[in-house]
């Protein structure tokens, strides 16, 4: 049987990598992509065969992948393989991390310009504040609405974007004690649930409805959410897609740098917090608020970081 020639088989290996680069943003050994490594294996085992069979494979590669679902889809299939949901990433962050923020920055506004008396400088518990809270603008008759029906309409997205960060992250890198990987995968999923719960309740629980009970929620959804985010950023830099994703170290770095503010603000926050409703102190109010203010930017930044670690397709299956 005839050898393929040299140059025939430099070229099958070029097509082979400009197809998968061109498509998947990486070269065919960092793509990870099941058929770009099934179609190297086809191609290792042809290289006994005719020399125009072995070029074809690079024909049937490029085929495959412009046929491929968009590399930014999330994938909810049966084992059978049947498609129960096909979601584009870039939808599925819109719909999570665009409704709070929108929330957000028109309660800030209605605030400023209709309910200043009621955020600056007012009398409260122990005295005189200077700076609202967050949890105060959003709980404001005006803009208590506003805030509830956009937090309730985004949280069973956020609920989906968690369980698509626990099956990216039980991929490791390196199949390495791998119990303790799913143990911890699990409390990742676990969590990010209960953060969007909290966040939930918070909404409908405020400071004028039952103020201990918002504190305590409030404690419970801000450690709830570090805990989310140590885990999240540990996992992710283990996992498979920081080594293959084309933003895996960017997300990393982004992740861990919002994770340092977080972990720096949280224990101030709370701090002084205590120190306002507990020993009563004016000005603790004040710091607990520009704190407060730090976290949240934090907490906003963390989750749209999840943008960076979807660069190609993955598949969740289910029963």
């Amino acid at each position: 049987m005839a050898q393929p020639c040299r140059c025939c088989k430099m070229r099958c290996w070029y097509d082979v990598a400009q197809a998968a680069k061109m498509e998947l943003g990486h070269v065919p050994g960092e793509a990870g992509e099941q058929e770009v490594l099934a179609t190297l294996k086809v191609i290792r085992a042809c290289m006994i065969s005719e020399c125009t069979y072995v070029c074809s494979v690079s024909a049937m590669v490029s085929n495959i992948l412009k046929n491929r679902t968009s590399r930014f889809d999330l994938l909810w299939k049966q084992k059978a393989g049947d498609v129960l949901l096909n979601v584009p990433y870039p939808v599925l962050f819109s719909f999570t991390c665009f409704p709070p923020l929108i929330a957000l920055f028109v309660c800030v506004g209605i605030g400023l310009t209709v309910d200043v008396p009621a955020i600056v400088n007012y009398n409260w518990k122990c005295g005189r504040v200077f700076l609202p809270a967050v949890s105060r603008i959003i709980n404001l008759p005006k803009e208590r609405p506003i805030w509830q029906l956009l937090i309730w309409f985004h949280a069973p997205f956020r609920i989906m974007v968690v369980w698509s960060n626990y099956i990216l992250n039980t991929k490791p890198s390196r199949s390495q004690y791998p119990r303790i990987r799913k143990f911890f995968c699990v409390s990742l999923f676990l969590a990010g649930s209960l953060e969007v719960i909290f966040l939930v309740t918070l909404s409908v629980i405020g400071e004028r409805e039952n103020g201990p009970l918002h504190a305590i929620l409030f404690y419970a959804f801000a450690t709830v959410a570090w805990y989310y985010f140590v885990l999240n950023t540990t996992l992710f830099r283990q996992s498979e897609a920081y080594r293959l994703q084309t933003n895996g170290k960017q997300s990393y770095l982004h992740k861990l740098l919002f994770l340092i503010f977080y972990s720096v603000a949280l224990p101030f926050t709370l701090l002084f917090f205590i120190l306002y409703w507990q020993a009563c102190i004016t000005w603790a109010y004040t710091a607990f608020a520009l704190l407060e203010y730090v976290g949240v930017a934090a907490n906003c930044g963390f989750h749209c970081s999840t943008y960076l670690d979807y660069s190609r397709r993955y598949v969740t299956t289910v029963q």
